[in-house]
């Protein structure tokens, strides 16, 4: 039999489909690279996962949430110790963005003697579920799997790995935002603050510096107040054993573990004093430090740093903030095997305003620098 029935056919190459691949791929790389398709709070992700390499060679590295990422400066921490450090904190986040973070930077080739790292009592009782839209900047395949087998959460699993894998699904909403200003005619409502903040973790090794705030003496309420004296206090289950996992992690490579527990504005401080929610953190928090007999707790809380030292209800302003990474990096510095006499637990001396000359910029020189020139760092 003969005829076109029986002439066999012929595969054609289904060119508009890998079309749409690549620009499917060429879209995603662009939305990768951008700084319009991300937020502030996307970008401190991005920035730790993208720091890794150059803090892999400091010999103090230091993560946590808000209280390390804005109090503790690497420059001044150099200056007393004379060790490289690296700041890879992440505002916001939970105990297993430390634990990732850490890890991540030991993959990459850190060696660290000491972490500082800090657990803010009002973020603990969180569910880090409700993070996995952040923490997919983070985490690697493996680290997704990890998180799964910690939470039983195929869902989470499921969303980690969309976001790790597609900045299209994990920058959707500024993506949005900015295609509603195109179409009015207006720049990115992202970009110049995300590059403002970048600008300024990168002059300061990790650390975002807040500029004085001549009115925080004279607020009545701050915006992050009211959680900071919540009644009824817990630590969620799945972050008090990121907290054990961190621990485990550092011990495993004999890494030095300081557990900061940072000075917050004193009419916060006499709440959760009146309230017993200082008792009930201070109870948590010895009770793991029972369990990891390394670990030196350096408590700033009745340090006595004045309200003018704040710019909301727990961070510090640069003054407070070189004075408090001056005082932690002295108490590091009394006997490095563990901090002054030999203690696990150190209460910091009272507020001392000294003069630190080492380069910083807060975060209105990095505007100033960015609208007007590269300045570099300021003292």
């Amino acid at each position: 039999m003969s005829g076109p029935e029986c002439q066999p056919r012929r595969t054609s190459v289904p060119w508009g489909l890998l079309g749409m691949i690549g620009l499917m791929l060429a879209i995603e790389s662009s939305l990768e690279a951008s700084r319009d398709s991300t937020t502030v709070a996307n970008a401190y992700y991005q920035f730790v996962r993208q720091a890794c390499r150059e803090a892999s060679r400091a010999e103090v590295l230091c993560f946590g949430d808000s209280l390390v990422k804005v109090d503790v400066l690497p420059r001044v921490i150099e200056s007393r110790l004379k060790q490289r450090a690296y700041n890879l904190a992440i505002a916001g986040s939970l105990p297993p963005a430390s634990f990732y973070a850490f890890r991540r930077a030991l993959a990459a080739g850190a060696r660290p003697e000491a972490v500082l790292v800090d657990f803010k009592p009002s973020l603990l009782p969180v569910d880090p579920r409700a993070t996995v839209p952040l923490l997919g900047e983070l985490l690697s395949f493996r680290d997704g799997l990890d998180f799964y087998r910690s939470t039983r959460d195929a869902n989470a699993l499921a969303s980690l790995m969309l976001v790790e894998q597609l900045a299209s699904y994990r920058c959707r909403g500024p993506i949005r935002a900015n295609v509603m200003a195109a179409l009015l005619g207006n720049p990115s409502p992202t970009r110049a603050l995300v590059e403002a903040h970048w600008r300024n973790w990168a002059a300061n090794k990790g650390t975002h510096i807040f500029p004085k705030s001549p009115d925080a003496a004279r607020v009545a309420e701050f915006w992050d107040e009211k959680g900071c004296v919540e009644a009824g206090w817990r630590c969620d289950p799945a972050n008090a054993a990121y907290i054990v996992k961190f621990l485990r992690l550092a011990a495993a490579h004999r890494v030095r573990v300081y557990w900061l527990i940072p000075p917050i504005h004193p009419r916060v401080h006499a709440k959760r004093e009146q309230l017993g929610l200082n008792a009930r953190f201070t109870k948590f928090v010895r009770a793991v430090q029972a369990r990891f007999p390394e670990v030196v707790v350096i408590d700033g809380r009745s340090s006595g740093y004045d309200s003018a030292l704040f710019v909301d209800a727990t961070h510090l302003d640069r003054q407070g903030s070189m004075a408090f990474s001056a005082a932690v990096a002295d108490a590091m510095g009394t006997g490095r095997g563990g901090a002054s006499s030999g203690s696990r637990w150190v209460d910091l001396p009272a507020y001392s305003d000294r003069p630190i000359d080492v380069p910083v910029e807060d975060l209105a020189q990095s505007q100033i620098a960015l609208g007007g020139g590269d300045r570099g760092p300021r003292r």
